[in-house]
């Protein structure tokens, strides 16, 4: 095969690896955006309402509220009245998204080059025996 179509075969052939790769971020990186939201009642005052990913674990959301939000409610029950707290979900998705993000990344693009370079020195390679000097037969010397 001519350089030409294997070049052709190559971009093909990324750009099915490139689309793969992004249905499969897309698949990884869409249950992070969906909203759990719970509502808490503060004794009698009032209530305030979480927002969570749903990709958290059940525990690990009863865990940041006991630990987290629970003594600051406790605290000031005021001033958390009719309030809603994204801010869980938002470190949440910006944590996990930026690491699939790079994961993924990483994923698309490391085979591809590889692929290339390797492309690139069979290349110069084969050139370079192309232009090599070739052994010819041996002709008599003439004097």
């Amino acid at each position: 095969m001519k350089s030409g179509k294997w070049l052709l075969l190559w971009l093909l052939l990324v750009l099915v690896w490139i689309g793969v790769t992004g249905v499969s971020a897309y698949n990884a990186m869409s249950p992070l955006y969906v909203k759990k939201r719970i509502t808490v009642t503060l004794n009698g005052v009032g209530t305030v309402r979480f927002i969570f990913s749903n990709a958290q674990a059940h525990n690990e959301i009863i865990y940041e509220m006991k630990s987290e939000w629970a003594p600051r409610m406790a605290e000031t029950p005021q001033a958390f009245v009719d309030q809603t707290i994204t801010s869980p979900y938002d470190l949440f998705v910006r944590a996990h998204v930026a690491r699939l993000g790079l994961k993924f990344g990483l994923i698309a693009l490391v085979p591809p080059l590889v692929l290339m370079v390797l492309g690139w020195f069979w290349s110069i390679r084969r050139a370079r025996s192309a232009l090599a000097p070739r052994d010819s037969p041996a002709q008599p010397l003439e004097k």
